[in-house]
């Protein structure tokens, strides 16, 4: 195994990969890696993830929703099997067409969600798994809160809900970082899909890279490269005091964990619309 791995191109990390001259971003859009991105990921785990969110938005009040970034459906089926009334939204057509193999009769918007608009209005936005962070400037994550809070029903409950990275703890944990783990997967025949991770801190962005290969690193299905913003956090925040939310709670994980600065991974922040 590791003679495989080790005839695979090196990867060199520097800043030209990751922006052009214009200072643009990866489009982070997970394309090359939709057919195995749930099975990477973890079905079941995010089943349970979606049923804290669930029930979360069933305390609130909540029966519609808009998730951003929904992808292939992780939160957005489970959701919906809950008999939540769910729209979803996503720029990237492979992981809507893998979310509809899922659950064909899904309400699915593909476009971007940094200046979106729909004619429908929800009692809730949900903006989950980093997905905000990917957009790629504080601008542009500006422009996706004030997109969402305009798709809030003025007499709904107002419900937003941004599950973020906590850079200061993941960026130390994992900087620099290598890893390997093993899949099966039915998309590949049966066969082993093994699928390499690299982390690296490059100035304001944190970069990951997925390589996936299956015949023992024989044959490279996919190298997906995508990259968060190590944004500001109070920068952030008073744009949800700009768009007229009040956090409700802000929690340290995906399933409702206690907030921690100096140890939790996540910033999940519960917000309402004030009337």
């Amino acid at each position: 195994m590791a003679s495989g791995a080790d005839a695979l191109p090196k990867r060199h990390f520097d800043p030209s990969p990751h922006r052009n001259t214009h200072g643009a971003l990866p489009k982070n859009h997970f394309e090359q890696a939709a057919q195995v991105y749930d099975t990477i990921l973890g079905v079941n785990k995010y089943t349970r993830y979606a049923d804290w969110v669930g029930a979360l938005l069933e305390k609130q009040g909540v029966r519609s929703g808009l998730e951003l970034g929904c992808g292939t459906g992780l939160y957005l089926v489970p959701l919906c099997e809950r008999g939540l009334i769910m729209e979803g939204l996503d720029i990237s057509d492979p992981m809507l067409s893998r979310a509809r193999e899922r659950r064909p009769d899904l309400t699915l918007h593909h476009c971007d969600m940094t200046r979106f608009d729909l004619e429908s209005r929800f009692d809730a936005v949900l903006c989950l798994n980093s997905t905000l962070a990917l957009v790629g400037s504080h601008e542009l994550m500006v422009a996706t809160i004030q997109c969402a809070a305009r798709h809030l029903n003025p007499s709904g409950p107002g419900v937003l809900i941004l599950d973020l990275p906590n850079h200061m703890v993941e960026i130390p944990a994992e900087n620099g970082r290598s890893s390997t783990e093993r899949f099966v997967n039915d998309d590949c025949e049966g066969e082993q899909l093994e699928v390499k991770f690299e982390s690296n801190h490059l100035g304001d962005l944190w970069v990951t890279e997925w390589t996936g290969t299956v015949d023992n690193w024989e044959t490279v299905l996919f190298r997906e490269q995508f990259a968060e913003l190590v944004f500001d956090v109070a920068r952030v925040e008073q744009e949800f005091e700009r768009c007229g939310f009040l956090v409700e709670a802000l929690l340290g994980s995906r399933d409702g964990e206690p907030f921690n600065e100096e140890h939790s991974w996540r910033r999940l922040y519960v917000l309402r619309q004030q009337a």
